[in-house]
C-alpha cells in the first residue's frame, strides 16, 4: 500500500492525512494529544488493512473535550470547562467533512477514536451528532461525573454500528475514589451498548493509563477494521 501525506489547518487545528487505501477505505478521525498518527498508522499497515487516518491535534484538551464542566481530579488538574457540545458541532458538520473535502475521501464507513478524555469525546460523539458510523474510547475518562448516564439517557446514534472500548488492567486501581470508579463505569457502558444491540468489543490491557498508548489505538483501529 502506497502512503501519502497531507496537512491542513482547520479553525486552529492541524488535520494530518496517513494514507494506507483508497478514496473510499474506511477512515479513522483520531483526536490526538500528541503527533504519533504516523506511528499508529504504521502499526495498523503492518496488518494489511486498506484505511486513511486523519489525525487532529493542536485541541484545547480539557476545555473542548469535556462535555460539561468538571471539578479537577487529581494533583496538577486544572479543571474541565465543559465546551464538548460546541467543539463536537465544528468538529462533525464543518472540519471533518471540508477536512474529508481536500484530502479527496469519499469513506464508506468513518470512525470517531481517542484516548484518555479524547477516548470518552469519541463516545460522547455518539450521542450528539450521527457523523460516524463507530466509536473508538481507548481507555476512556468514563470515570466524569454523569457521563454513564448521560448516554443512557440520550441513546446512541442510529448511524453507529460499532464500539470499541478498552482499559488498562490498573486504571482502577488507585487511591483516587473518582478514578477508581473507570473500570465500573466501562463495563456498565460495554452492557449498555450490547443491550442496544450494538457490536461492542471490551479489552483489558496490560499497564496502566500511560502504557503503550499507540499500541492501544492501533488495536482499536484495526478491530474496528475487522469489525466492519
Amino acid at each position: 500500500m502506497n502512503k501519502r501525506s497531507n496537512v491542513i489547518i482547520l479553525e486552529d487545528k492541524t488535520f494530518e492525512l496517513h494514507s494506507f487505501g483508497g478514496v473510499e477505505a474506511p477512515l479513522v478521525v483520531l483526536l490526538n494529544f500528541d503527533k504519533s498518527g504516523e506511528e499508529i498508522a504504521d502499526l495498523v499497515k503492518n496488518n494489511g488493512k486498506e484505511f486513511n487516518l486523519i489525525e487532529v491535534t493542536g485541541l484545547r484538551w480539557q476545555d473542548e473535550l469535556s462535555p460539561w464542566r468538571h471539578l479537577p481530579v487529581f494533583h496538577g488538574d486544572p479543571g474541565y470547562r465543559g465546551e464538548g457540545f460546541a467543539f463536537l458541532r465544528t468538529l462533525a458538520y464543518v472540519m471533518v467533512p471540508e477536512a474529508v473535502h481536500q484530502f479527496g475521501l469519499k469513506p464508506a464507513s468513518m470512525a470517531i477514536a481517542g484516548y484518555s478524555l479524547a477516548g470518552m469525546f469519541a463516545l460522547y460523539a455518539g450521542t450528539r451528532s450521527e457523523a460516524f458510523d463507530a466509536l473508538l474510547s481507548v481507555s476512556g475518562s468514563l470515570w466524569f461525573d454523569g457521563f454513564v448516564e448521560f448516554v443512557k439517557e440520550q441513546g446512541v446514534s442510529k448511524k453507529a454500528h460499532y464500539v470499541y472500548l478498552s482499559l488498562g488492567e490498573n486504571e482502577p486501581v488507585t487511591k483516587n475514589k473518582v478514578l477508581s470508579t473507570v473500570g465500573m463505569k466501562t463495563e456498565e457502558l460495554r452492557d449498555y451498548y450490547l443491550s442496544q444491540g450494538i457490536k461492542t468489543d471490551f479489552v483489558w490491557n496490560q499497564g496502566g493509563h500511560f502504557n503503550d498508548e499507540s499500541k492501544r489505538i492501533a488495536s482499536a483501529i484495526l478491530a474496528y477494521l475487522n469489525a466492519i
